[in-house]
């Protein structure tokens, strides 16, 4: 886990400093190109310089989704509304967020672990169920958190869990342990896909190197 967020968060930084430094780049140019066009073709560079710039806001969003650093600063809720926003604004596919109980920290291991099982089962929505529409729930209660995620896509057969195909979705249930959650999932074709999982904040649980994850407050 550590290796793959220090990963994450390399590419984070390539992208904020390096990548969205070009494209500003690129956009100055065609500002200064347009002063000397006419009304037309200042149009047409207007309107790619607005491309751009969009293009600049998504992948500054991007970054942030990859880091660490900002999940541990906003806060699992925060930072799953952001993407909701970031996703939706594609047209890609329409994710809905719906949060009920009294929200608490859950621990930045943890909140960092569920949002990466978001972004798993998200993947896995738009890459092999053909989904279109995605939605997630969030309940909090005293010693009981849940978070329910659903898609409308083509579903699968349960066995394909079983199977090497099946690596993403193992993957989901692998994370979730990692914090001493559990993770149901549930599917059948033509019925898309359901994911529940449960944990409970009060309970510590022991990493593989012995640490612990962080205590909810």
């Amino acid at each position: 886990m550590e290796i793959q967020e220090e990963t994450l968060n390399h590419i984070s930084r390539e992208l904020h400093d390096n990548i969205t430094q070009v494209l500003s780049f690129v956009k100055l140019n065609l500002g200064v190109l347009g002063r000397n066009l006419g009304e037309q073709e200042k149009i047409r560079v207007n309107d790619n310089r607005e491309l751009i710039a969009q293009s600049i806001s998504d992948l500054r969003n991007l970054s942030k989704s990859l880091s660490f650093e900002h999940i541990s600063v906003m806060g699992l809720v925060k930072t799953l509304e952001i993407e909701v926003e970031r996703v939706n604004r594609s047209g890609i596919i329409n994710l809905s967020l719906s949060v009920e109980g009294d929200r608490y920290a859950l621990g930045e291991q943890r909140e960092l672990v569920l949002f990466r099982i978001f972004q798993e089962a998200l993947n896995n929505a738009l890459k092999y169920a053909q989904a279109n529409n995605f939605k997630m729930s969030l309940y909090y209660k005293a010693q009981m958190f849940n978070l329910t995620i659903e898609d409308d896509g083509v579903g699968f057969e349960p066995e394909l869990l079983k199977d090497k195909g099946g690596s993403g979705l193992r993957n989901i249930v692998n994370r979730a342990a990692l914090i001493g959650a559990s993770a149901i999932i549930n599917s059948s074709p033509g019925n898309g896909c359901s994911i529940n999982l449960s944990l409970n904040p009060l309970v510590q649980e022991t990493y593989v190197n012995g640490t612990y994850s962080n205590s909810p407050g």
